[in-house]
């Protein structure tokens, strides 16, 4: 099945006698706000996976449960009452602590640092291990960085760094001098 359809039925499927409200998708998730009869709304949080066959959908979860993704759009949180206080609190911080890491992250660049940067797995996710991976540059405006090891690109998932630390000196790029030709 294709992405784009997979998405428009999830949106479609009866869910009893609850109705769609609004949705939205952020990478492999499709977040829906559903309203019942008696006008109260909840989120619903579908895991979209892509295999051989096409798109499927592997787990939805909702606030009940809470799902293990934290990137829930704001104005979601703001429709529907709070059932998870601590799930609500977690998705609230995100966008400032991504923005926070992001500027920690450009700031010791500027300052000509390589950075050794920690990622952990999210809770729920056991069967993953902690990467460690060094960096020594940044591109573009996202946050990416080149392995010093390896000299790839990786991007860097903002909402799973544990620990950013500094490696060695920092390597104070100088500006080339131009000379005029000797005439």
């Amino acid at each position: 099945m294709k992405r784009t359809n997979l998405i428009r039925l999830i949106e479609i499927l009866p869910r009893g006698e609850d109705t769609c409200v609004s949705k939205s998708v952020r990478g492999h998730t499709v977040w829906t706000v559903w309203k019942r009869p008696d006008e109260s709304k909840y989120i619903v949080c579908s895991y979209l996976k892509k295999d051989a066959a096409g798109w499927h959908m592997i787990k939805e979860e909702t606030e009940d449960s809470p799902p293990v993704d934290e990137n829930c759009p704001q104005k979601y949180l703001d429709m529907c009452a709070p059932i998870d206080v601590e799930w609500r609190k977690r998705v609230k911080i995100l966008p400032t602590l991504k923005r926070a890491r992001k500027k920690e992250i450009r700031e010791l660049f500027k300052q000509g640092y390589a950075l050794r940067i920690t990622i952990s797995p999210p809770e729920g996710f056991d069967r993953l291990t902690q990467y460690i991976f060094d960096i020594e540059e940044v591109h573009t405006n996202r946050p990416v960085g080149r392995s010093i090891k390896d000299g790839k690109l990786y991007s860097i998932p903002l909402n799973l760094i544990s620990n950013i630390e500094k490696i060695g000196e920092p390597n104070v790029k100088k500006k080339r001098k131009y000379c005029k030709k000797a005439q």
